[in-house]
C-alpha cells in the first residue's frame, strides 16, 4: 500500500474518532486501518488484492460473502491464514453498528469513495475531500465554549482564535492559554461525574455550579476580579476594550492582531487569565497585586527576548506605558 493512501486512511481513521462516528459504513477501507485491534490491521487477507478494498467489496446486502463465492472470485485456493483471516472479518462484521448506512445517510467524502475517483490524482482528490468534510465539523471544545458564551465561531474567528493562544514568547503561557480552549482542567461538575462524593459547587463558595464556564468567568469573585483587571488594562493603554468573555479569555477582539499586541493588551490579558489555575481550588480569586506581579514577569522575560534579538527599540514601544503605569502606582502607595 503506498504512503498517500495510508495517509487518507488515517485521516479516515481520526475523523471518525473524533467525531465518534459510527463504523458502520459499507465504504469503510479494509487494509491498514488503524481502527482495527492489534493484529486485524490486514484484516481481509491477501485474497483481495486492491490496495483500496473497502467493507462493500466483501458484502452482499447486509451480509457477508460466503467464503465459497470470494474462492470464486479470486480463482484459487485459500490457505489456512487466508480462512483464519475470513474468520476474523466476519467477527469483526457482525460486531459493526447496524444497520449499516445507506447511501443517503453517507457524507461527502463516502458518496466520493463510491466512485473511487476517476483514476487520475484519485488519492489527492480523496485526500482533499476528506479534509474539506472535517472542517465542516467543529470540535467538541469548541462547540461547548460557542453554548456557554451564546455565540456561533466563523472558521475565520476559530483560525484568529488558535492564532491569539499562540501569540507569546513564552512556551508557558501557550501552553495555560491552551488548555483553557481545550477545557482540560477538572472543575468540580467533572470531578462530581467521577466521583459522586464530590460535590459539583463552585469553591469560591459563591452556591454556582462549578462548570467551566463559570469557574473562569461567572463566578462573582472572578467577575470582580475581571472588572479590576479591565479598568487597570483601559488605564494604561486609553483603549476601552470591554468586560467580555470572548476578548478576555479568547483575545476575539474587534481590533487588529498588530495592534492589541503592541498595546500589550495580549499580555496583560494573558497573565490575568493564566492566574485563575494559580489559584484553583482556592477561596479567593487573585488580586490586582497578583496581576501586576504576573505581568512583570512576562515583561522581564520579553526584556531578556528582546535584548537577544537586539529589537529594545520595539520592547521600549510595547512596555513604555507599563513602565508610567508601574510609577504611578508605587507613588500612589507611598
Amino acid at each position: 500500500m503506498s504512503v498517500y493512501t495510508r495517509i487518507v486512511i488515517r485521516e479516515w481513521d481520526k475523523m471518525h474518532k473524533q467525531r465518534k462516528w459510527d463504523f458502520n459504513s459499507l465504504l469503510m477501507p479494509l487494509r491498514n486501518s488503524e481502527f482495527f485491534p492489534p493484529g486485524k490491521e490486514e484484516i481481509s487477507g491477501r485474497w483481495i488484492m486492491k490496495e483500496d478494498a473497502q467493507l462493500r467489496d466483501v458484502m452482499e446486502g447486509v451480509n457477508l460473502r460466503t467464503l465459497e463465492d470470494l474462492k470464486k472470485e479470486e480463482g484459487r485456493i485459500f490457505t489456512g491464514i487466508d480462512i483464519w483471516r475470513y474468520n476474523q472479518l466476519k467477527q469483526f462484521v457482525e460486531k459493526l453498528t447496524k444497520p449499516l448506512r445507506t447511501r443517503k445517510e453517507w457524507n461527502e467524502f463516502e458518496k466520493y469513495l463510491e466512485d473511487r475517483g476517476d483514476g487520475k490524482h484519485s488519492t489527492a482528490k480523496a485526500y482533499k475531500a476528506l479534509t474539506d468534510l472535517d472542517r465542516k465539523f467543529k470540535l467538541k471544545y469548541i462547540e461547548k465554549w460557542e453554548k456557554d458564551l451564546g455565540v456561533e465561531w466563523e472558521e475565520h474567528t476559530q483560525r484568529k482564535i488558535y492564532r491569539m493562544v499562540h501569540e507569546n514568547i513564552s512556551m508557558r503561557e501557550v501552553e495555560m492559554n491552551f488548555k483553557c480552549l481545550t477545557r482540560w482542567y477538572v472543575t468540580p461538575v467533572i470531578e462530581h461525574k467521577m466521583r459522586e462524593e464530590k460535590q459539583p459547587w463552585c469553591w469560591r463558595g459563591c452556591g454556582g455550579l462549578g462548570t467551566m464556564y463559570h469557574i473562569w468567568w461567572e463566578c462573582p469573585k472572578i467577575h470582580i476580579y475581571w472588572a479590576k483587571v479591565i479598568n487597570q488594562i483601559t488605564i494604561i493603554t486609553g483603549m476601552e476594550i470591554g468586560l467580555d468573555p470572548e476578548i478576555c479569555l479568547f483575545h476575539n477582539s474587534i481590533l487588529s492582531g498588530n495592534k492589541y499586541k503592541e498595546l500589550g493588551i495580549l499580555c496583560y490579558l494573558n497573565a490575568a487569565k493564566n492566574l485563575i489555575p494559580k489559584f484553583w481550588r482556592k477561596v479567593e480569586a487573585p488580586s490586582e497585586e497578583d496581576w501586576m506581579n504576573r505581568v512583570d514577569q512576562i515583561a522581564r522575560l520579553e526584556k531578556l527576548y528582546y535584548i537577544q534579538e537586539d529589537r529594545m527599540v520595539t520592547y521600549h514601544m510595547k512596555w513604555e506605558k507599563w513602565e508610567e503605569y508601574k510609577v504611578k502606582v508605587k507613588k500612589g502607595t507611598e
